[in-house]
């Protein structure tokens, strides 16, 4: 408990209490009001020792600096850094099966021995029994997108390369009766338009209007009213739904056997950093959410203040110069009540981004989250950069994979 003391008058006594209340409930008497802080933690000093490295295949490499065990376990920290040459490993996403159960990133890759580096990578909804928070794209099919602009990571296939971007939903319903836009696919909410529903949210209810149009092989084959239309589409059905409006009005003219056509497409606006050039990638092979920016064209773009300056551990992917990718996490020892402390603040995480390099990078899920694996040999057992193997794996989204 003396550790734990020390941390609440270093951190937390910086911070909105009312912001840390949601996180650690059980601790919430321990905390008292107080201002947001007024500058930042010092930054780390952990890049100034002498890293252990070693090569992966496909030319990438792992830099790991560890502090080693202190007499108070929220002063360790360690940084597993792992470069990746542009157009080396081939990036991608990998996803649980369903969005109704998270699985580990240790699980997803299990089958794919050419799977050399996976990081944890989009948010989950908390508010929605935690399904992915913002788009999915998994081997160019659409898992979960919506027309309002949203950030994540984007998979160019042709460069083999990942980019900052943001991602746009295109889609439209077609039917003898005329045209109705698409608003979201396995979206959490209904939008101003069409939701469509498919297989992959799983056996979670998702949200329905006052009906649903069921469609499979082009046609419309039932029409479920109500709260009907909250069960889980079969394999190969699209589940059309719209809240009471214009657009149910819309589906409402659709009669079972009327011929429908789903067309959905997914735009990247890929994020300009110095030289590479500001580009639209249409259809791209993945996409996976993000966090918020941490470092762009070389400036640290955080805050110091609430939740930003608790030590945490911490995921990013960034990028040097010259297009070379990042894998980074930052991470410490401590647990208290189930829930991970030490690594590092936002700010200083930024910087620690900026000191190995990095014009551009981008957050991504952190916390108990945060799990870096490795294959030092393709086919070979998956190692744990940022915690020992053998401890507890958070079941996650989905992550972002790099293949030999």
């Amino acid at each position: 408990m003396r550790s734990w003391g020390k941390f609440v008058n270093r951190v937390l006594v910086a911070t909105v209490a009312a912001s840390l209340v949601p996180l650690l409930p059980s601790l919430g008497p321990l905390v008292a009001p107080t201002a947001q802080a007024a500058s930042c933690l010092p930054n780390s000093t952990i890049l100034k020792t002498t890293p252990s490295t070693y090569a992966l295949p496909g030319g990438a490499s792992v830099s790991m600096w560890d502090s080693g065990h202190q007499s108070n376990p929220l002063n360790e920290t360690r940084v597993a850094a792992v470069t990746i040459p542009r157009g080396t490993l081939t990036p991608g996403a990998v996803t649980a099966p369903t969005m109704s159960a998270a699985v580990t990133p240790a699980a997803m890759v299990a089958r794919d021995p050419r799977a050399v580096v996976v990081i944890n990578a989009g948010h989950f909804d908390p508010n929605v029994s935690g399904i992915p928070e913002k788009s999915q794209v998994r081997d160019g099919v659409i898992l979960k997108a919506t027309s309002t602009r949203i950030n994540g990571i984007a998979i160019d296939a042709h460069s083999q390369s990942a980019h900052p971007a943001v991602t746009i939903l295109n889609g439209r319903i077609v039917s003898s009766h005329g045209s109705v836009p698409v608003v979201g696919v396995n979206w959490q909410t209904l939008g101003s338009g069409v939701t469509a529903y498919s297989y992959v949210w799983g056996q979670r209810a998702h949200p329905y209007g006052p009906r649903t149009i069921v469609v499979a092989n082009g046609q419309v084959i039932s029409i479920k009213r109500g709260s009907v239309g909250r069960s889980r589409p079969a394999m190969n059905q699209w589940w059309l739904t719209a809240p009471a409006g214009p657009y149910d009005a819309k589906l409402a003219a659709l009669r079972v056997g009327d011929a429908v056509t789903v067309k959905l497409s997914e735009s990247a606006v890929l994020q300009s950093d110095g030289a590479w050039p500001h580009a639209v990638l249409v259809n791209p092979a993945a996409v996976v959410g993000s966090g918020g920016t941490l470092v762009s064209q070389g400036v640290n773009k955080t805050t110091c203040v609430g939740r930003d300056e608790n030590l945490r551990p911490r995921s990013a992917i960034g990028w040097l110069p010259n297009g070379d990718e990042l894998v980074v996490t930052v991470s410490g020892r401590a647990t208290v009540n189930g829930t991970r402390w030490g690594g590092s603040t936002v700010h200083q995480f930024a910087e620690i981004m900026k000191a190995l390099g990095a014009s551009q990078a981008t957050a991504l899920d952190g916390g108990t989250s945060t799990t870096l694996l490795i294959r030092r040999t393709v086919g070979g057992p998956l190692v744990r950069l940022d915690r020992p193997i053998s401890e507890y794996q958070r079941p996650v989204v989905d992550a972002l994979v790099f293949r030999a």
